[in-house]
């Protein structure tokens, strides 16, 4: 009952930090470290010291989570910057979302459970 009764709390302080910064700067201001995470994962998954990536969508995202996820015990409320980031190199290409609270809290996660590998282009 004491974790309910926090729930108003945590969501009036969440909308107020919110309040203060705007959707693009929020994104703005976690876009090199959701990029940095998501290089650093597809460098080690695809066996593949240099990778290019390109940023296939963002957005902000409110949450509560409550329970023992990944970020562990307790209470987590949004928002989140959320992003699918495409990565290329060494002949393969994987998609993955990168999720962000602030530019030290990102991780990358594989959106697909198999790497592709990179079809060269056909003219046709």
């Amino acid at each position: 009952m004491h974790a309910r009764a926090r729930v108003p709390g945590v969501m009036l302080f969440a909308l107020l930090i919110s309040a203060c910064v705007t959707d693009a700067q929020f994104l703005a201001q976690n876009t090199s470290a959701a990029t940095q995470t998501t290089e650093s994962r597809a460098k080690f998954e695809l066996d593949c010291p240099q990778v290019q990536t390109t940023s296939l969508s963002q957005k902000v995202v409110q949450s509560i989570q409550q329970g023992y996820g990944w970020r562990g015990g307790g209470m987590h409320a949004g928002p989140w910057t959320e992003y699918t980031i495409g990565v290329r190199g060494c002949g393969r290409q994987a998609v993955y979302m990168a999720l962000c609270r602030d530019p030290a809290n990102c991780n990358a996660f594989a959106q697909g459970a198999e790497v592709q590998p990179v079809l060269p282009a056909t003219s046709q």
